[in-house]
């Protein structure tokens, strides 16, 4: 009302101690004198962007932030717990499938971490670090999945032909993850995300081809 201008800005690629509140996600704190006053905001990414607006009071934004909290606590306790149980299995019967669940488990974890901010604050990360870690996080994905998929369904030993499709997207993946050293972070986040989707739906195909040649576990690998 008065003709002042305040600005405030803040993203991942800020450091998060230069942030106006130390919260994963981004709060800009306004103080609005009686009057008429405009708000401005620009946002910019080299990806898909969901960007929900809310305005709110400190009080209730806190209730909201501790119930989503709670939710949070329970998903990566649940995935802690699994952690916990297919490291016994593998400590008890050496299966390399159960070493590749590991592995895809503590992936899920960190890129869980990566998207709801935690790592950016507890790394406290200054150059966008874990924004770019993100991208790798999804390639390093299709990778684990693919391996896990091939120890889980025992491919290389029932179905050849398959075992060796599986190692050629195995390749193009790990090629799609080095290209991230070349091409510009906006190609190298679409190229990701078409990466995760193709790997996932190729995966689904392969549980259910190896259920449908009669072999029960691939019956368990499809529902998962």
């Amino acid at each position: 009302p008065d003709g002042r201008i305040s600005r405030q800005q803040s993203g991942d690629r800020h450091p998060f101690r230069e942030r106006s509140v130390k919260v994963t996600n981004f709060w800009f704190p306004v103080d609005l004198e009686p009057g008429t006053s405009t708000l401005l905001l620009r946002l910019q990414s080299t990806s898909t962007l969901y960007v929900p607006l809310y305005f709110s009071s400190y009080g209730a934004s806190a209730a909201t932030a501790e119930n989503s909290m709670g939710l949070a606590g329970a998903f990566y306790g649940v995935l802690f717990a699994m952690f916990c149980y297919n490291l016994f299995l593998f400590m008890s019967l050496r299966e390399p499938a159960y070493f590749w669940y590991l592995v895809y488990n503590l992936n899920v974890g960190l890129f869980a971490l990566s998207f709801d901010g935690l790592l950016v604050k507890w790394l406290n990360d200054d150059g966008g670090l874990v924004a770019l870690g993100i991208y790798a996080l999804m390639l390093s994905h299709c990778l684990i999945s693919i391996q896990f998929s091939r120890h889980f369904l025992h491919t290389r030993e029932h179905f050849p032909r398959l075992d060796f499709a599986l190692r050629v997207a195995f390749l193009v993946s790990f090629g799609a993850l080095l290209s991230g050293l070349i091409l510009d972070l906006q190609t190298w986040s679409i190229l990701a995300s078409v990466m995760v989707i193709a790997s996932s739906i190729g995966l689904l195909l392969t549980g259910a081809f190896v259920w449908r040649r009669g072999v029960r576990y691939g019956f368990y690998y499809t529902l998962a």
